[in-house]
């Protein structure tokens, strides 16, 4: 076993903190990076002419995925991987309001959570769900900056900025560890121009329709977004209520691709639903492999798994450190030596002021070994 374990963490460790804000709107320099904000820096690449793939044999017709949704989902992907902010804000955001197209919130998170082959619940109940979900509307409340229900163009670079900006980067910027609201917007902006991620402009983009934004507009939304978030303190903790707050932002997304996955009992999917969402991380190549692994029934596929199971299991590969990282560096592990650091990291998984039960199950490990254990050594 080749350093299988290293190798395959190597794979599905996120990287949120790395390779940020390096998509250009230059002509001479169309970007192939990976997308700032995408959910989870995917390295997922669109699997085309592959109908069949997309459902199991024994699944009911109304659940198939026909060809124009799979095509479709194939375009967002590219979409959400690799296209400028604005292009992405764009593609997604259908309403307009007061002369500017705005994202509503199934439209925001949509853009960010990826198609997974999987036939998902409509937009008429992911909007009845969002509306009743408590949790959702105390998250969504710090990225809504104006209370208006919809996020719009300069909302969304300010989350944008939020995820895409480590808190390891700003800790050495700010050694004292506290940040203030004037430094939080000078930094957040210099990081947006120094990385050309967009050009702010008082003119129309590229795409025709009418979203506007200038550099005056960004700094008090991104100056409105601080006060509100962070209830109008002066000076604020990075290594907590920052961090806290994007912890909450993360758990809003993984909650969102949950529960848009049909629900097999109360509150659970399908292991194999959640097999299909980890085929997400890998390439082409390998996804199409994958998937037909999962379709021809090759790897074990029964149980479900819950929504604390699905947030945790991300909430590690989200988290996972530098130093913790080290541990599967030239090692060969056992499958009972990953579920010790799976579960001993878990531990120290925050209290982010929702009810969680921190744990991640044996079935998740399972499939996610057989998943990507290429040769059977594991």
């Amino acid at each position: 076993m080749k350093n299988f374990y290293t190798n395959l963490l190597s794979k599905l460790k996120l990287k949120f903190t790395n390779n940020i804000f390096k998509t250009t709107t230059s002509k001479r320099n169309h970007s192939k990076s990976q997308n700032p904000i995408y959910y989870r820096q995917f390295f997922l690449f669109p699997i085309i002419f592959m109908p069949k793939l997309a459902f199991s044999e024994d699944e009911k017709e109304s659940d198939k995925l026909d060809m124009k949704e799979i095509v479709k989902g194939e375009y967002e992907n590219k979409i959400r991987a690799f296209a400028s902010i604005e292009k992405r804000f764009l593609v997604f955001a259908r309403v307009k309001k007061t002369g500017d197209y705005k994202m509503n919130y199934v439209q925001f998170l949509e853009s960010l959570i990826p198609f997974n082959y999987i036939k998902t619940r409509s937009v008429e109940d992911m909007e009845k769900f969002l509306e009743s979900n408590e949790n959702f509307q105390k998250i969504i409340k710090y990225i809504d900056v104006n209370n208006d229900n919809f996020i719009s163009f300069e909302e969304y670079i300010c989350l944008s900025l939020l995820l895409s900006n480590p808190v390891k980067i700003l800790k050495e910027r700010f050694p004292d560890g506290k940040i203030s609201k004037g430094e939080f917007t000078d930094f957040f902006m210099d990081e947006l121009q120094k990385q050309n991620s967009m050009k702010i402009t008082n003119q129309s983009f590229l795409d025709g329709r009418v979203v506007k934004t200038d550099e005056l507009k960004l700094r008090q939304c991104i100056m409105d977004f601080f006060s509100k978030a962070f209830h109008n303190e002066l000076k604020i903790s990075i290594d907590k209520e920052l961090k806290f707050l994007k912890h909450k932002i993360y758990y809003l997304l993984n909650m969102y691709e949950f529960y848009q996955i049909p629900q097999t009992s109360l509150n659970k999917i399908s292991i194999e639903n959640f097999a299909k969402v980890l085929v997400s991380y890998v390439n082409i190549y390998k996804a199409k492999i994958l998937l037909r692994k999962i379709e021809e029934k090759k790897i074990l596929l029964e149980g479900e798994v819950s929504n604390d199971e699905f947030f945790c299991f991300f909430w590690f590969l989200n988290n996972i450190s530098e130093e913790k990282y080290e541990i599967f560096k030239g090692n060969k592990l056992s499958l009972e030596d990953l579920k010790k650091v799976f579960k001993e990291k878990i531990k120290l998984m925050p209290d982010i002021g929702f009810k969680i039960n921190k744990s991640i199950s044996d079935r998740q490990l399972k499939v996610l070994i057989n998943l990507f254990d290429e040769n059977g050594n594991r």
